[in-house]
């Protein structure tokens, strides 16, 4: 959510990551992770919550957060993007390791720059406690980069 939110609305984002995002959540028909279902390990919403959020399929929510269309308005209108990071855990579903490379390969083809790790590990939290400081140094890194700008820019009298 925090990647779309931040191309939808760039003039509010300077920069935001996923850890194996959703991309494809407005594409999701169906439950994928049905068979996974009896596992307590899975992190991942029924239909009903699914549709809780995204509406039903076909909905308009659907199309305004799909994502080729989100990347292809943004890249449109010609804005400076934010700072985007992504990672995936290669052990993941595999449902979700195919949705963030092709979210990584739709940012390839429409040039918006990013940062894009693939990581041992699978959907759990320790794969987030694991892959969490690459994505905090990455926000790290834009914060002094933007706070040097600014310190530049005030010195020079702008």
């Amino acid at each position: 959510a925090a990647v779309f939110h931040a191309l939808r609305h760039p003039e509010l984002f300077g920069a935001a990551f996923a850890h194996a995002g959703a991309f494809h959540a407005p594409r999701r028909v169906g439950d994928p992770y049905a068979a996974d279902r009896g596992s307590r390990d899975l992190l991942m919403p029924d239909v009903a919550a699914h549709e809780a959020v995204w509406g039903s399929v076909g909905s308009t929510t659907r199309d305004e957060y799909d994502p080729h269309a989100i990347v292809e308005r943004f890249a449109a209108a010609g804005q400076p993007a934010p700072r985007l990071y992504l990672d995936t855990g290669i052990d993941d579903h595999q449902r979700v390791v195919d949705t963030v490379r092709d979210f990584h390969a739709i940012l390839d083809r429409f040039a918006v720059q990013h940062e894009y790790r693939e990581l041992r590990g699978g959907h759990t939290w320790d794969y987030v406690s694991a892959a969490l400081p690459g994505a905090l140094g990455f926000l790290e890194r834009c914060l002094a980069e933007s706070t040097a700008t600014a310190q530049e820019l005030r010195s020079n009298g702008a």
